[in-house]
């Protein structure tokens, strides 16, 4: 419960600091974030997300790196 209060109030400064992000955090979310902070910790630690159009997957990356404070690439592949 405690974690979740803490990546609540970070999801409040991001959301003041950067865009606007309608997410709410609850155990998956928590556990997501914890996963992905785990991969980026290490050196040279990356991770590869596929994500279908609308998913939160994409939310969850933003606000795991900012937690972070690091840059990361995101590449988006269109069809025709």
């Amino acid at each position: 419960m405690q974690l979740t209060n803490v990546l609540t109030k970070k999801l409040e400064k991001y959301n003041n600091q950067l865009l606007a992000m309608p997410l709410v955090i609850f155990n998956q979310v928590v556990e997501h974030i914890c996963h992905i902070l785990s991969i980026i910790q290490k050196p040279a630690g990356y991770a590869l997300l596929l994500r279908v159009k609308g998913s939160v997957k994409q939310s969850i990356s933003n606000l795991s790196v900012f937690l972070y404070e690091i840059f990361y690439l995101l590449i988006t592949i269109k069809g025709n």
